[in-house]
């Protein structure tokens, strides 16, 4: 802001003091707005510039813009003799601090002739890396700020500025494997930090859900034939989910890897990112009913543990009898469709009465991919969160439930592609013989052993597909024989889509989908 922004755009003469001084609208019958804008405490603004639209019930471009002529120190009393008009004006101030700091506010209210109007709004640090409003903006053009709106992050506590390093460094280009740890919140190459190495996450805390790592970057772009895996370094019944927000655009043509069981690189109770454990002796590691029941074993028999559940529900255990029923499948996650929070999927539960034991399979990773310009996940890129297979026993025992797939988050203006977003569950174990991982093919197989009865596959196939999405189906139950019992399949994981209307996606889609427009900011 300069000197030149202190002409009036319209021919509207207004006059305008700072608080300290004796106002024009003292004493005067005059259409009168008083302006009481806060900040951070004590904060000293100089340039200090209002724009009032609306005025004289002109067309909606029409306005006048003026200066405080001296610095202001926050709180403040600003005064405007307007013109003899009535209706509703909308009001924006613009500021900067000696700091260098853009500071803006804005509001609405309704003025008349002879009255005195009080506006109250606060100036917060504007982040100037919005796009400015031209022939584009997907979500609509604020024309008070005259910049394009942008997606409000679910789950995530304002202010974005928290997320984003200042300076701000280049986009992220992975283009071989790396790795990003939820639990140090830290992208790496396996062994050194990436040489962008001060990317470093935040760890932020949500209600009724497990700790989100948010990654914040200028872009984001896994290259095709790269693979960025993302798990967490604690065995623990949950750990923290994945954020990646991008003030420019993400685009996956490679994979973006969030899937259970990636920590031990084989089926059993590790959970992806912001998932949940797959059980293995006591169902203690489930957040509520999506878990995988255990098998009752209290006949000395052996059933099979139920599949984990998210999106749809889990398989049921398979049993010799009645009277050992296997382990119930888990029920769709109380979590709900919009994501919010942001979790993964359940683990299975206990295949009962078995020496060693049948883990249950994790759930599948929780990922929030968030960009300001396009998320684009390109024809061979994907997305993977789906579940764990479950890990066999000994010979002949029982199987654990596989878990269920996890959950994935995309909010953006656009979303373009023709990859695939997995979230398959992970198959149920058979008797001693381990299920199947779910992948961006579809639900893992459940485990089959050349004698005895076979875990229950984990839901997804994508020869199912209608459309590029595959459909809701639960997993599928563990077989049963005379003796023991197959886990049940984990369940579909969940997809949500907060993007505009305009995004044309037309991959594949192996969850159970949601749609919805984001939150403006």
């Amino acid at each position: 802001m300069g000197p030149g922004l202190s002409r009036a755009l319209g021919l509207l003469p207004v006059l305008l003091v700072a608080c300290g001084r004796p106002g024009p609208c003292q004493g005067v019958a005059t259409t009168c707005l008083v302006l009481e804008v806060s900040g951070d405490a004590q904060e000293v603004v100089t340039e200090l510039t209002v724009d009032l639209h609306g005025l004289g019930g002109g067309p909606p471009g029409e306005s006048a813009r003026h200066i405080v002529p001296e610095p202001v120190r926050l709180p403040a009393s600003i005064e405007l003799e307007l013109p003899d008009t009535s209706g509703e004006i909308e009001v924006l101030v613009l500021a900067r601090s000696p700091r260098g700091v853009l500071l803006s506010g804005a509001g609405r209210t309704q003025v008349a002739p002879a009255q005195r109007s009080v506006l109250a709004m606060a100036l917060r640090p504007v982040d100037e890396t919005h796009t400015p409003c031209g022939t584009a903006c997907p979500l609509g053009c604020n024309v008070l700020e005259r910049r394009c709106y942008r997606p409000r992050p679910s789950n995530l506590p304002p202010p974005m500025a928290m997320y984003f390093q200042e300076p701000m460094p280049p986009g992220i280009e992975i283009t071989g494997t790396a790795y990003l740890d939820t639990v140090t919140c830290q992208l790496s190459d396996g062994l050194n930090p990436l040489h962008l190495g001060r990317y470093k996450g935040t760890l932020v805390a949500q209600a009724r859900g497990p700790q989100v790592c948010v990654l914040g970057v200028t872009s984001f772009n896994i290259a095709a034939g790269a693979r960025l895996i993302v798990f967490s370094s604690n065995d623990a019944p949950s750990t923290p989910a994945a954020a990646i927000l991008a003030l420019g655009d993400i685009r996956v043509a490679g994979l973006l890897d969030a899937r259970g069981c990636l920590r031990d690189r084989g089926p059993g109770h590790a959970a992806g990112p912001g998932g949940y454990w797959g059980a293995h002796g006591a169902n203690f590691s489930q957040v509520d009913v999506c878990g995988g029941g255990d098998g009752d074993d209290s006949s000395g028999l052996r059933p099979g543990g139920g599949g984990g559940g998210h999106g749809t529900a889990g398989g049921r255990g398979g049993s010799p009898t009645p009277l050992s029923p296997g382990g119930r499948g888990g029920l769709p996650s109380s979590g709900g469709e919009a994501l919010v929070p942001l979790r993964g999927g359940c683990g299975g539960g206990f295949a009962g009465h078995n020496m060693p034991p049948s883990e249950g399979g994790g759930g599948g990773g929780a990922v929030q991919l968030w960009a300001a310009g396009r998320v684009d996940i390109a024809a061979g890129g994907a997305v993977d969160v789906s579940g764990c297979g479950a890990r066999g026993g000994g010979p002949g025992s029982a199987g654990a439930g596989g878990g269920a797939g996890g959950g994935l988050l995309i909010e953006a203006p656009v979303l373009t592609g023709g990859g695939v977003l997995a979230a398959f569950g992970g198959g149920g174990a058979g008797a001693g013989a381990s299920g199947a991982p779910g992948h961006v093919q579809g639900g893992g197989a459940g485990g089959r052993p050349a004698n005895g009865p076979a875990g229950g596959r984990g839901a997804g196939d994508p020869q199912t597909a209608s459309q590029g999405v595959v459909a809701a189906q639960p997993g599928q139950d563990g077989e049963r024989s005379a003796t023991t019992g197959g886990g049940g399949g984990g369940g579909l994981g969940r997809v949500r889509l907060n993007v505009g209307t305009s995004s044309g996606f037309s991959g594949l889609i192996g969850a159970l989908l949601s749609r919805g427009m984001p939150e403006r900011e």
